[in-house]
Parts: C-alpha cells; sequence; structure tokens
C-alpha cells in the first residue's frame, strides 16, 4: 500500500495548477465520506481525514502553501491564535486606536452555489445521515454552466476543495499586485525562506503535516519558476533535506503561458530566475519536470503549443494551468494506486537515469480515440510528433533521444483496449494480437523506443 505524500505549493501560478488539480482529485471521493468512487485511486495518499464540528469525515489536503499578499481574494485565511494575538494586544494598549479595513472580494457565482450547496449538505446530514451509495451531492450544480474566464483572478476563484487552517501561509512583506513591492528575483525569495521567522512558520506547517503520517513516502513540490519564488523553492528543497534526508522530493517547475508586459528586464529576469532554478533544483531534487505551454525559455516569447482537440487562450492562467493540472494528474498515478508496486522515490529513481534528473514531460491530450476505433487502431494510427505536445520549454523536440520513460494512458475501457481479429483475417498488426490494453501498450513502446531501457505504464 503506498504511503502518504506532503504537497508544497510555491508560487501564484502553481496555485493555479494545483487548484485545477485538487478539484480532479475530489472527484475521486465521494461527497467527502469513506466511499470511493474510483477505487484504483488511493485518496489516503494526498488527503488526511479528519471530523468536522458535527462529527461527520471531512477530507482536507495535506497541503503547504505559499503566496503573496493579496493572493487569497474572498478566500479567508484561518489563524486563530493571530486573531487571539490581537485581542490580547488591544487589552494592554491604552493609547487610541485606528482601524484599517478592506472591503471583502465579492465571491463569483460559483462560489457562492457552491457555498449554498455545502450548507444544504451539512443540514441534510445532521437532520438524516447520508447513505454510503448515495452519489447526489453535485447533481444540482452539475446541471449548471459557469463560464469562469471573466470572473477569474486568482486561484481561490474556483477553488473548490477547503483547505487545512494550517495550509495557507501568506508571505506578507510582498504583494501580488503592482509594482513596488514584487517578489522579483531568485535571490529575494532564497533570502525570505532563510529568515528565521518565515523559516520557522514554514517548518510548523510541514511538521504538522508530516508528524501524522504512519508511512511517509516523499513529498511533491510545485513551484513557480519565473520569480522570487525560484529561490524560495530552492531554498525549501534544502530544508526537505535537512529534515527528511532519506524522503524523495519530485519537483515540477511550472511556467505560465507568454505574458504581455512591456516592463523593460522583465522577461530577462523570468529566463534567469528560471536557469538559476534548473541549475539548483536539479541538483537537490529526486526528480525535476518542467511544466509550461510555452516551449522555450527566451526572452521573446515563442507561441505557445497547439493541441489538436483544444482551444484555449495560453495567455490566461486560468485555462494554461488547466492543462498542466492534466499533465500531472497522469504523471503522479503511478505512486498513487492501491496497486501501485513503487513509491515517489522508486517512481523518480526509475526516470534519474545515469544521474539525469531532469525529466520530459510529453501530453497528448485528449488522447485520439476515433468512435468505432480500439485502442491498437489509435496507437497504430498515432503521429506521436504530432499528437503529442512537449511540456518542457526547451525545444528538446528537435534533438530526441528516451533514456528511460513512464507512460501512463487514461480514459480507455476495458473493451475498447484490444482490437478484434474476425475468423480467418490476418491482423491489421501485432497491436490487434495482444490480449489486454497493458500488453498492447508495452509492444507498442517497445517498438517505438527500442533501446530504452525501462519502461513503466499503467492504463
Amino acid at each position: 500500500m503506498a504511503g502518504e505524500l506532503v504537497t508544497l505549493q510555491l508560487g501564484h501560478y502553481a496555485n493555479f495548477v494545483a487548484s485545477h488539480w485538487w478539484n480532479l482529485q475530489e472527484e475521486y471521493l465521494c461527497n467527502g465520506s469513506q466511499v470511493l468512487k474510483h477505487a484504483e485511486i488511493n485518496s489516503n495518499v494526498l488527503f488526511r481525514e479528519g471530523l468536522t464540528v458535527h462529527g461527520q469525515p471531512k477530507y482536507t489536503p495535506r497541503v503547504v502553501l505559499l503566496d503573496l499578499k493579496g493572493s487569497l481574494g474572498s478566500l479567508k485565511q484561518e489563524e486563530e491564535h493571530q486573531r487571539t494575538q490581537s485581542a490580547q494586544l488591544c487589552k494592554t494598549w491604552e493609547g487610541p486606536l485606528t482601524t484599517h479595513c478592506t472591503e471583502a472580494a465579492e465571491k463569483n457565482e460559483y462560489l457562492r452555489d457552491l457555498k449554498k450547496h455545502k450548507e444544504n449538505s451539512i443540514r441534510r446530514e445532521v437532520l438524516r445521515p447520508r447513505a454510503a451509495n448515495d452519489t447526489r451531492s453535485w447533481s444540482s450544480m452539475e446541471s449548471k454552466v459557469y463560464w469562469l474566464e471573466d470572473s477569474v483572478t486568482v486561484w481561490s476563484d474556483f477553488q473548490r476543495v477547503p483547505l487545512h487552517p494550517r495550509s495557507i501561509s501568506i508571505l506578507k512583506q510582498y504583494s501580488h499586485e503592482g509594482e513596488s513591492d514584487r517578489l522579483a528575483t531568485f535571490d529575494l525569495g532564497f533570502q525570505l525562506l532563510s529568515h528565521p521567522d518565515v523559516a520557522e512558520d514554514f517548518e510548523d506547517r510541514l511538521h504538522f503535516f508530516v508528524e501524522e503520517c504512519d508511512h511517509l513516502q516523499g513529498f511533491q513540490l510545485l513551484c513557480d519558476w519565473e520569480d522570487g519564488f525560484s529561490g524560495l523553492a530552492c531554498r525549501a528543497v534544502e530544508i526537505l533535506h535537512d529534515d527528511y534526508d532519506a524522503k524523495g522530493v519530485l519537483t515540477w517547475g511550472l511556467l505560465p503561458g507568454p505574458s504581455q508586459t512591456k516592463v523593460p528586464g522583465r522577461n530577462f529576469n523570468h529566463v534567469l530566475n528560471s536557469a538559476l532554478a534548473i541549475a539548483h533544483l536539479a541538483e537537490s531534487s529526486s526528480l525535476l519536470c518542467p511544466l509550461s505551454v510555452c516551449p522555450s525559455f527566451k526572452c521573446q516569447p515563442s507561441p505557445p503549443l497547439n493541441f489538436p482537440h483544444i482551444q484555449y487562450q495560453a495567455d490566461m492562467k486560468y485555462h494554461s494551468s488547466a492543462i498542466l493540472a492534466s499533465a500531472l494528474e497522469t504523471s503522479t498515478l503511478p505512486y498513487r494506486l492501491h496497486s501501485s508496486p513503487a513509491s515517489l522515490s522508486q517512481y523518480a529513481e526509475s526516470l534519474n537515469y545515469c544521474g539525469r534528473k531532469v525529466a520530459v514531460t510529453r501530453l497528448s491530450f485528449p488522447f485520439s480515440l476515433a468512435r468505432g476505433w480500439c485502442l491498437p487502431d489509435a496507437l497504430t494510427k498515432h503521429d506521436p510528433e504530432t499528437s503529442w505536445q512537449y511540456l518542457c520549454p526547451s525545444g528538446y523536440e528537435q534533438n530526441e533521444r528516451c533514456f528511460t520513460q513512464a507512460v501512463s494512458l487514461r480514459g480507455v475501457s476495458a473493451h475498447q483496449s484490444r482490437g478484434f481479429v474476425p475468423p480467418g483475417k490476418e491482423p491489421m498488426s501485432r497491436l490487434h494480437t495482444c490480449e489486454s490494453g497493458e500488453s498492447v501498450l508495452s509492444l507498442y513502446l517497445q517498438t517505438r523506443y527500442p533501446n530504452t531501457p525501462k519502461v513503466s505504464f499503467s492504463s
């Protein structure tokens, strides 16, 4: 059985990607109950179980996230001890008091409906506990279409999964908006997490989630690269090595789509921050995987990736982060299954060929499986050069060489996995003679990459 993971989210765009990803993870749970919709996926790897004030089971992600002032939107940071300290200070101070209040951010229609739905669900649970096989939780909201492109400004505008009060840490020294107090450079981020107060708060939150784990298998780190969070992520990995040297650290470096900024030198800083992050994180992480819909690190942004079956706005974080979250969801499957034989460390080691700690992610999204086709048909007609897109901003497609790989295939049913050969007819290919989807995929990979020393896959 796979052990627990602790996820770290460092940066605003990293939290965009993670919000999509956590929303996907919630789909594997049945309304917060212990009945799972997808029995293959072990949700206990990522979620911790607690109780609500009404005694009902509640799942929250085992995550520590860092962001800047002004990035929470309508999401409240529940810090009870800070409110207690403020109240005590007011009691001891005898001088005049001045209160400065900012107007609360207004929730969009989706969040308002979500809050109303959760309140109604709590009332029903208190009055009449739901049966284990009752899956009607989202029926009222699933019938409604939400267009969030115009209302999403920060990641919390579409975050559906509730977070634990110890998860959110806001770095108030810097602001998410504006130009005067930005966390703009690698060095600023590294020094910030080296500050005793910030480091102590980060380690306290981290230890809270780690110490309740029975079999911790490692850490997933999602971090921004183009700003100061690149340096903060490098310092965070150093802290992980000091405290948990035997645990694996799988780092996902995230870059948003092409920006429209015209600030002089901003693009150069982005490239420099990314280069420093690669140099440091590749050395200290178990495995480093860059993810972006932009194919290069150049100062002048290149055209974004084109997916044949998707229309998206690459410069909109809400859109580009959804694509990266889908890649993250599929790529992390091998160490999140009940039947998984490998841990995060073993998964990273299998891709760490001869000390090459940087891995490239390719994505076919969605996988082309036309009506009436089976998996052997799709793979026979599948052109990797046009259908699989590199999510690594470096141009590796110009000089491809595969040393080792892990492949995950999603969304193919059992009856579509194998080919049907009518009696008396020759099979269209060797793939059509395989008895299962796993053997089809294995044969395809062996044919496509005959010299690859290791191939792991799941379907």
